[in-house]
């Protein structure tokens, strides 16, 4: 939008909407409805604030009627200069109505809100259940784990990835990110997060997953992201 554009639809909300409300005085004037003549700045202020909701509620709608483009006709001023007076005229109306239509909004946005948290909180433990029932540890278990970390680093390091950390610091530092808020992480995230390549953390995360201390987990039309098994959540428990 120019600023030529903004002006004239501001413009337009200030005087038509101030019109539409002098308008409504007169009119409850003429039927004795009125008996204070200071009453008409209540009107006229009453007819701006409606004629300012004209751009919410076309938002509402998803109207393009003002918003400014190559397709954009100057009957359009008409068009809302019109909106515009009807909702200054009927400004008590008109303002409880767009008032009442963006509470049910709101309350129907947050329900599917908690609807969509509530489902992936329930997804996410279902996950994390089969996660944890997939693979199982006992002591021999763990022993033989912390015998193959040494087998891990070696793997890793044959590749002479060109980093300045230690390869067990760093495998430590992979597990330690699936111990905050998140605990299914993708490959973009932990990344992010270590300052590593992809190509680094996803071969950390093959090596640890060949030991079963990390599970890959793909849902349908989902990107992949990894969690930790019963084995790798002992690991930081220790």
């Amino acid at each position: 939008m120019t600023y030529h554009h903004i002006l004239i639809i501001a413009s337009i909300i200030i005087f038509v909407g101030a019109f539409a409300g002098f308008t409504n005085y007169l009119q409850f004037l003429h039927k004795g409805l009125v008996n204070k003549k200071d009453e008409i700045v209540k009107y006229i202020f009453s007819g701006v604030g409606a004629a300012m909701l004209v751009p919410l509620l076309l938002n509402m709608l998803s109207s393009n009627l003002i918003i400014y483009g190559d397709n954009f006709e100057l009957i359009n001023y008409f068009v809302f200069a019109g909106f515009c007076f009807i909702a200054g005229y009927y400004s008590d109306r008109f303002i409880f109505s767009i008032a009442d239509k963006v509470l049910k909004d709101l309350e129907s946005t947050k329900k599917e809100i908690d609807k969509v948290k509530t489902e992936t909180e329930d997804n996410e433990e279902k996950i994390d259940l089969l996660i944890s029932n997939e693979v199982e540890t006992d002591d021999d278990g763990e022993k033989s784990l912390n015998n193959n970390l040494e087998s891990i680093e070696s793997n890793i390091s044959s590749q002479n990835f060109d980093i300045n950390i230690d390869i067990k610091d760093l495998i430590e530092l992979t597990l330690n990110s699936f111990n905050g808020k998140h605990k299914f992480r993708t490959l973009k995230g932990l990344s992010k997060e270590l300052g590593k390549s992809e190509k680094l953390v996803v071969m950390i995360l093959t090596e640890l997953e060949k030991y079963e201390i990390v599970k890959k987990v793909i849902l349908k039309d989902r990107i992949p992201f990894w969690a930790l098994t019963k084995i790798g959540k002992s690991m930081l428990k220790k």
